[in-house]
C-alpha cells in the first residue's frame, strides 16, 4: 500500500508500519524521498502541503522519547538517509543534525553540506560540534552568510545565530565586521530587546555609537 497511487494511502499505510517499527522502514523512506509526493494537511483551520517523507519520519520522530534519539538504530538509518540525499527538505535536515553527534564518513557528509552547498543549518552543527577540526572554513562560511545575507528575506532568527556564533570566536576584526552589518542591515531592530541583550553581553552598548 506504500506504493499506492493515493499519497494519502501511502502515508496512511507508511505510518502503521512505523508503529511496528518495521526494519524496512528505511527503504520506504527512501522512497518516498525520491517520488516527491504530497498530501494535504490539517491542523485546526490551517491547511497545508506536505511531502509524505516528511509526514512517515516525524510519525515515527514523535514517538520517540528524545533521550532515546540518539541511539535508536531505525532513526539513524533514517537520518543518514536524510544528510545523503540531494531531495531532503530543510526540516528534514534540520532534524538529522540534531539527533546525534556524527563520525566518519557522515562527518564529512556534512562538511561538504556546509562548506560546498552553503548550508548554514551543517555550518553550525559543526562549530558545535568539531569547531577545532574545521576553524577556519566555520569562520569564512559564517562572515559570508554574515556579509552577503539580506536578513529581511531570511528572518531575525538566521540574522541572530550567526553574529551569536560570531561573537564566540573572540575576534576584534569580526566585531568590527558585525558592526558594520548591523548598522547597515537593520532588520535585527525587529527584535531589537533580544539584540540589545546579545550585543550587551558582548561589551556593545550602542550600535550606532561603535
Amino acid at each position: 500500500m506504500t506504493d499506492h497511487n493515493n499519497a494519502t494511502v501511502a502515508c496512511y499505510a507508511s505510518w502503521a508500519l512505523a508503529d511496528k517499527a518495521y526494519p524496512e522502514l528505511k527503504t520506504i523512506f527512501q522512497k518516498f524521498i525520491e517520488q516527491d509526493k504530497q498530501v494535504k494537511t490539517f491542523s485546526g483551520c490551517t491547511i497545508t502541503q506536505d511531502f509524505i517523507s516528511s509526514e512517515l519520519y516525524h510519525w515515527y520522530w514523535n514517538q520517540m522519547e528524545l533521550s532515546k534519539r540518539p541511539s535508536d538504530q531505525l532513526l539513524f538509518e533514517l537520518d543518514s538517509i536524510v544528510l545523503f540525499s540531494t531531495k531532503t527538505n530543510w526540516l528534514l535536515l534540520n532534524r538529522a543534525l540534531e539527533n546525534r553527534v556524527y563520525t566518519e564518513p557522515i562527518k564529512s557528509r556534512i562538511a561538504l553540506l556546509a562548506f560546498e552547498k552553503r548550508n548554514m543549518d551543517a555550518v553550525l552543527y559543526l562549530s558545535n560540534w568539531h569547531k577545532a577540526e574545521y576553524v577556519d572554513k566555520i569562520k569564512t562560511a559564517l562572515l559570508r552568510h554574515l556579509n552577503t545575507t539580506n536578513f529581511k528575506n531570511t528572518g531575525t532568527t538566521d540574522y541572530y545565530r550567526t553574529i551569536e556564533e560570531l561573537f564566540k570566536f573572540k575576534d576584534n576584526e569580526i566585531r568590527k565586521a558585525i558592526i558594520a552589518k548591523m548598522k547597515k542591515d537593520r532588520h535585527w531592530e525587529v527584535e531589537k530587546p533580544r539584540f540589545k541583550y546579545l550585543l550587551e553581553d558582548n561589551y556593545i552598548y550602542d550600535i550606532d555609537r561603535e
